[in-house]
């Protein structure tokens, strides 16, 4: 379809709002006001995929589906929408849809082919759909691409699965021989019974089985198979009762006296539970250590909890208790740290749980992680934690300081006043209004973001910006209550607030700017021009053509630019793309010519700085600014005109002079503002 329309700044500024709503979790007038974007500008590939994301927030597959659909339609040459399409069809339709899903991703790869996340996820795709060699294809080239990617290790495990040679059939050994004392159709009839439940058929074996036990009614492995009918049909009762007579036969069982703990803890017996678990771990079943250290751990034993994780730990070797044992090992020396730093002082207590915390959660990484990994993800980051700063922090937490005056003064009616805008109308502690949830959704918006980036954020623990906020924000919840309930507050609280007002307002605050403002900053260079035309020139329109090399211009020292370095590479990148096509389509191998200038310019009106990038080819034909933003000419120079008119750039074509004519036919000159280094937002 193509022909995409752009959106004006009224509309983008509308569709920035619909999207804040949604990430607060408004999502009935964020889609409204989506719909209400849609309308006016049909044919906007932006206002379709926010559309479809708004729908899969609200868990609308098939309305998400569409509006990916009309996306990716209006804007075939945009990676986005085959992508975001390719992916919903993949995780809603539990495979029936995976075919197709593979096709997208592989449009959008080819319109991309860096999206390392994007050629893993493609590789589970194909694994799941069980096309074993076009896995390894995508796994291969993910790990090609970002040997060091946070998916590498499991990409390099699939690998290792998808590859590895069956092993020769295991020869399974024959059951131990019954004790000699037992009659010998007792023996028959319960070797029948285990016939009959390894096939499945359970009346068959019941009926077998108590042929065997009436001849032998105090054998141990009789009654275990006994005990194992009993559970298969629900009722736990006999199968206890069978257990229980099969230990008076055989003492020496370890794995039934686990099951009897197991039972005895659900029936709320634990001391009969501890007992039997204790002997059953000494007996050699290292699970029952993990269910000694539970019992240890809700009865608040954190000395002996750790003991006896110990030494599960030591005697296994995996199995199924071990995620969990490793999980609870956590909680065990985190509340064990806790305590310890509670007798050494507050500032210890705090120092402690934070270090705790960051040892546990060493695969949780920071926001500068994400902008390094997925520079592409820099605007909707930037969008967030804007956000956060404006409508959390500027609206809402520089209250602080007057509730600490008000509460001074005994002023309650305006603490009351403060405490509904800072925590909701929530009858008890903080609504789903307040700051601190507002906050938290903003965490979330966050995380999500990198999750689609293939980035795994800890931002309560691991991120120097937006931790601290976060322990902020946590004291501030905390002290809900009293401000609902002023006169109850104590001396220290207005200090607190304005400990925590200085914390959130002026470091937070400036943080959060200084972020924004080195997110929104790019240097640029020759050699970053250089890496995106080599991206250009391996996409498959491009790889096979005899393309011109690149004339690069550039000054020796960097540039600094107000743009987000996601957007530049696209602008770049459609310039080059439209470029190479023209001189491809004009022009015979060896008389192409393409170049590209970088420069700074002072505007002789404003006195205003701009940094320059001039693309130039000698193409025959002619090229207008109106053929430009009409969309007149490839599809890809509509992205960029859009691109630069977000960052208040401008862009237009010129007509070389002087020497220049007589080597180039036009040029296409970008302007963006120019930065400087260490300025403040």
């Amino acid at each position: 379809m193509g022909a995409s329309q752009p959106l004006s700044a009224a509309h983008r500024d509308r569709l920035e709002r619909a999207r804040r709503r949604a990430a607060r979790g408004q999502l009935e007038p964020a889609l409204a006001e989506v719909r209400e974007v849609v309308q006016v500008a049909p044919r906007s590939p932006e206002a379709w995929g926010a559309l479809g994301d708004v729908h899969v927030l609200l868990d609308r597959v098939d309305e998400a589906e569409r509006a990916y659909a009309w996306a990716a339609a209006l804007a075939p040459e945009e990676a986005t929408w085959h992508a975001r399409l390719g992916l919903l069809l993949a995780d809603r339709y539990a495979g029936r849809r995976h075919r197709e899903a593979d096709e997208l991703l592989s449009r959008a790869l080819a319109l991309r082919p860096t999206w390392a996340e994007l050629r893993f996820r493609q590789g589970r795709v194909r694994q799941q759909q069980g096309d074993w060699d076009g896995a390894v294809d995508a796994y291969e080239a993910y790990l090609a691409g970002a040997p060091d990617g946070p998916f590498a290790d499991e990409a390099r495990r699939a690998l290792a699965d998808l590859q590895r040679a069956a092993p020769a059939p295991a020869e399974i050994p024959g059951r131990p021989e019954a004790p000699p004392d037992l009659p010998a159709e007792a023996v028959d009839r319960y070797r029948i019974a285990r016939v009959y439940w390894d096939q499945g058929d359970l009346a068959a074996c019941r009926v077998e089985l108590d042929q065997a036990l009436a001849l032998a009614p105090d054998w141990a492995a009789a009654l275990n198979l006994q005990a194992a009918l009993h559970m298969q049909a629900g009722d736990s009762q006999a199968a206890l009762a069978s257990w229980e007579a099969s230990l008076r036969a055989d003492p020496a069982q370890p794995l039934v006296k686990l099951n009897l703990g197991q039972r005895r803890r659900q029936e709320g017996d634990l001391d009969g539970a501890q007992a039997l678990l204790a002997e059953a771990a000494a007996g050699g079943a290292e699970d029952a250590w993990y269910l000694l250290a539970e019992l240890a751990w809700q009865e608040h034993h954190l000395l002996d909890a750790r003991r006896h994780l110990d030494q599960y730990f030591a005697t296994s070797t995996g199995g199924i208790s071990h995620e969990a044992a490793s999980a609870l090992a956590a909680q065990v020396e985190r509340r064990i740290r806790l305590l310890q730093a509670v007798g050494v002082g507050g500032a210890t207590l705090v120092t402690g749980a934070v270090g705790g915390l960051l040892v546990r959660r060493r695969t949780g990484r920071p926001l500068a992680d994400l902008v390094a990994q997925a520079p592409e993800a820099s605007h909707d980051l930037a969008r967030l934690l804007s956000a956060i700063r404006h409508e959390v922090l500027k609206h809402n937490t520089t209250l602080l300081d007057e509730v600490a005056w008000a509460l001074e003064n005994g002023d309650h009616h305006a603490v009351r006043w403060a405490a509904s805008r800072l925590y909701g109308d929530g009858r008890r502690g903080e609504g789903r209004d307040g700051v601190v949830a507002r906050f938290e959704g903003y965490l979330r918006s966050i995380e999500g973001l990198g999750r689609r980036h293939g980035v795994r954020l800890d931002l309560r623990r691991r991120d120097p910006v937006l931790a601290p906020m976060w322990g902020a924000m946590r004291r501030l919840r905390a002290l809900a209550p009293v401000l609902r309930r002023p006169e109850r507050a104590g001396r220290a609280v207005p200090a607190e607030l304005r400990q925590l007002s200085a914390r959130l307002n002026d470091e937070g605050y400036r943080a959060l700017g200084v972020l924004v403002r080195q997110m929104g900053t790019l240097s640029l260079d020759g050699e970053l021009l250089r890496a995106v035309d080599e991206r250009v020139r391996a996409e498959p329109l491009l790889a096979a053509e005899d393309l011109p090399a690149l004339e690069v211009e550039a000054p020796p020292e960097a540039l600094p630019v107000r743009v987000f370095r996601g957007d530049l590479e696209d602008i770049v990148a459609n310039l080059l793309r439209n470029a190479y096509r023209a001189v491809i389509e004009g022009l015979g191998p060896g008389s192409r010519r393409v170049g590209l200038s970088l420069r700074a310019e002072d505007d002789p009106i404003t006195g205003l700085e701009h940094v320059v990038v001039e693309l130039r080819d000698n193409a025959p034909g002619r090229l207008t600014d109106a053929m430009i933003r009409g969309r007149g000419i490839g599809r890809g120079l509509g992205l960029a005109v859009d691109l630069i008119t977000r960052h208040d750039g401008s862009i237009h074509v010129a007509v070389p002079q002087g020497l220049a004519a007589l080597t180039w036919t036009k040029a296409v000159v970008v302007r963006l503002p120019r930065a400087e280094q260490g300025e403040e937002e």
